[in-house]
């Protein structure tokens, strides 16, 4: 078929508008997937690992943002390790999702404080309380965070400070029910609600407080209480009789112990910021005064990952 001139013009129009239409549609350039150290893997399962985390020691900024990925499970999990400052044991927190200040994990046992009165223990239903603890590391406990409590006359007492400033608080949550209701609510009957604030430790206690409730012996022998995100559980419904057996209660209520902890992360909690702590096109910020530490951003007009470099957009 002969093709003729002006069906050439024709082609020529059709392929420069598509050429413009894929500038058009193509991210500005390749600042934004510069998200990682080069040769490093990006993703573990469905969770992005930005810099200056990383999967492998060689990966991320240092070993407090190492992160592992569990590939022997599908879809494979990433996990955050750390050490409390008065353990000998490595806490794993499955990492849920990284943004630019905050990491949301999940750990549910050490999230979750129990207490059940006047009932045998053993390795499923012993008693104890929490015990969150990220003093010397990046990592502070969010305001975004709550404290939600379940029982009957229970009153969970949070004590929460700075060990850099040793500045000391606390707060109490006290859940109260009634043998004529049989179903649960929160924040109402059988729970008890309350907003945690920024803080590099937290431990939670559970105590027995029948008293006030006058009676001769506990409604429900069990309660509990859990440290997560804030309005997770919307409006939690549950059996007050789960709460004869702590384990009854957490395997017909999952939604309690699905919530993730929010973490605030920034670089160095014991360094502000020099000439040499952010990448190129990026700016400093030092991050807060009682916890010490820095964060970095892209300057106005570029993009990319502000620890590795900026670039940009044209």
């Amino acid at each position: 078929m002969q093709i003729t001139k002006q069906n050439m013009v024709m082609r020529y129009a059709l392929f420069h508008m598509f050429f413009l239409l894929s500038l058009a549609v193509a991210p500005p350039s390749n600042a934004a997937t510069n998200n990682t150290k080069p040769g490093c893997q990006s993703r573990c399962g469905n969770v992005d690992i930005p810099y200056p985390f990383g999967i492998g020691p060689y990966c991320s900024m240092n070993v407090d943002f190492n992160i592992d990925c569990n590939i022997s499970i599908n879809p494979p999990k990433p996990y955050l390790s750390f050490v409390n400052s008065n353990d000998t044991y490595v806490h794993y927190l499955e990492v849920i999702n990284i943004s630019k200040s905050q990491i949301y994990v999940k750990n549910s046992e050490l999230q979750l404080a129990r207490s059940c009165y006047g009932m045998p223990t053993n390795n499923n239903t012993v008693n104890h309380s929490t015990r969150l603890d990220f003093f010397a590391t990046p990592y502070t406990l969010s305001d975004a965070n709550q404290l939600t409590v379940v029982g009957c006359e229970d009153l969970a007492v949070v004590r929460q400070f700075s060990n850099l400033t040793h500045i000391y608080g606390g707060i109490g949550c006290l859940s109260f029910c009634t043998d004529t209701l049989s179903i649960g609510t929160c924040p109402s009957w059988g729970c008890c609600q309350t907003n945690i604030s920024k803080t590099d430790f937290l431990y939670v206690t559970l105590f027995d407080m029948q008293t006030i409730g006058r009676r001769d012996s506990r409604y429900l022998p069990c309660s509990l209480a859990s440290v997560g995100m804030i309005g997770d559980l919307g409006n939690f419904i549950f059996n007050l009789s789960d709460l004869d057996d702590s384990t009854a209660f957490l395997k017909n209520n999952k939604e309690f112990m699905d919530r993730p902890l929010v973490l605030d992360w920034r670089i160095d909690p014991f360094s502000n910021c020099n000439k040499t702590s952010c990448g190129k096109n990026s700016v400093c910020n030092n991050w807060d005064f009682l916890y010490g530490g820095y964060q970095c951003r892209c300057m106005e007009g570029y993009e990319g990952n502000p620890y590795l470099g900026c670039q940009g957009y044209f």
